[in-house]
């Protein structure tokens, strides 16, 4: 992982992490989706494309004569269809066409912009390949959303550009990226969702991993000399592999900002510095009042009564150095009204459950947990604290107000 934290361009990243999967035996990369960070035999298409291309764009002979190579040798396996298989080993069957779309991608980079030193055999190849790859996709009568931009984009059709805009905020992190893939006349509309100080994510539908945000392709887009968020992933992504393919907009630190509440249909404040980023979330409607120092957050329960299930659940980032109290002691449930103090990332908070309206009564506890949206998920491993509020007895609707208050 040192090796990559010594980049400073998507580009070199994708370099970086092709030779660290790259066989000695093969020359190719390994990589199996289902073990991200274990030893693979499998060799992926994509993947290796994505490599292929990171290698031309290096623009040094060397590296370009190793591209050529390996190109040759994974268009060998395009199938009597027209598609490619996810793996080389599932030759001869191939993959599904939306798995095959994005293959278009690095072959078509490769033939714009290197067809001048390609040798006329291996420029006829990549041609041949192309047609029957567009083939096997026209098959395909479902593309639809980001897929249709992408297939319309790669053969040069026209699309109701209008439209995206209004659909960003229904769109995650990575989805986001590969927008601005294959549409960078979006950046303005989209550098807004990301933090350049925190390096993160701050929109909607934002993933964890582990203790982490998710890696995505938008990190990569945005990424500029200041590469110590990569501290938050020790081990060697894939998605760094992506990095030959992703337009380089380098978004830099100027506003200072520490402490973020992302724009989110569900309450999710950010805080830290790039190399640890802290978060606490809650995967509920609600009503958001910002007061100063203070939030209030404002969630409906609905007439049923759940005495299994916790009626509000929100997760703090279990670092190493998270804690949290219960009027200033170390305990396990909470009642209503009770102030509990939460302290992570060098910052303290003071957070208080209320009734608002209606009636019942609740118990509150504090455990381990995984937040909804985590990707690493383990019922051995739990990578938040969960502050949650279960009803014990309540026959009608009730409106709770949460608190939240920055203490330091």
């Amino acid at each position: 992982m040192e090796t990559l934290k010594k980049q400073t361009r998507p580009l070199d990243l994708a370099i970086a992490c092709g030779r660290k999967r790259q066989s000695p035996q093969t020359g190719m990369v390994h990589y199996f989706h289902k073990t991200p960070f274990s030893h693979a035999d499998a060799i992926p298409v994509f993947e290796n494309l994505c490599f292929i291309l990171a290698l031309f764009r290096t623009r040094e002979a060397d590296p370009i004569q190793e591209a050529k190579d390996l190109l040759v040798r994974i268009l060998s396996y395009q199938t009597e269809s027209g598609g490619f298989p996810r793996y080389l080993h599932e030759y001869p069957n191939s993959s599904n066409p939306k798995k095959n779309l994005k293959l278009l991608l690095p072959l078509r980079w490769i033939e714009r912009e290197f067809h001048s030193i390609l040798e006329p055999s291996l420029k006829n190849q990549i041609k041949d390949t192309i047609i029957k790859l567009n083939a096997f996709l026209f098959t395909e009568d479902t593309f639809s959303g980001l897929d249709e931009l992408a297939f319309k984009t790669m053969n040069a059709a026209s699309m109701d550009i209008p439209s995206w805009e209004r659909r960003l905020f229904d769109l995650k992190a990575n989805t986001l990226g590969k927008l601005l893939i294959y549409r960078p006349e979006f950046r303005n509309k989209v550098e807004g969702l990301y933090s350049p100080d925190l390096k993160t994510y701050i929109g909607p539908y934002a993933s964890q991993n582990g203790t982490a945000p998710e890696l995505s392709l938008l990190d990569l887009i945005f990424m500029d000399e200041e590469i110590s968020f990569l501290k938050r992933y020790p081990e060697e992504h894939a998605l760094f592999l992506q990095g030959a393919l992703v337009p380089h907009f380098p978004l830099h630190s100027n506003e200072g900002k520490d402490l973020i509440i992302a724009r989110d249909p569900y309450f999710r404040m950010i805080w830290g510095k790039s190399d640890q980023v802290h978060s606490i979330a809650c995967d509920q409607d609600h009503d958001l009042f910002h007061q100063k120092k203070e939030i209030h957050l404002h969630y409906h329960l609905k007439e049923e009564e759940n005495e299994e299930a916790f009626e509000l659940s929100f997760y703090l980032s279990r670092m190493e150095e998270s804690q949290v109290w219960i009027e200033k002691d170390k305990a396990t449930t909470f009642q209503l009204g009770d102030v509990l103090t939460l302290v992570s990332g060098g910052k303290s908070f003071e957070m208080q459950f209320l009734l608002l309206e209606g009636k019942g009564e609740f118990l509150g506890h504090i455990s381990f947990a995984n937040r909804p949206n985590q990707v690493r998920r383990s019922i051995f491993e739990a990578h938040d604290w969960r502050i949650g509020l279960r009803t014990v007895r309540r026959k009608e609707p009730c409106k709770l107000l949460v608190k939240i208050r920055l203490a330091s």
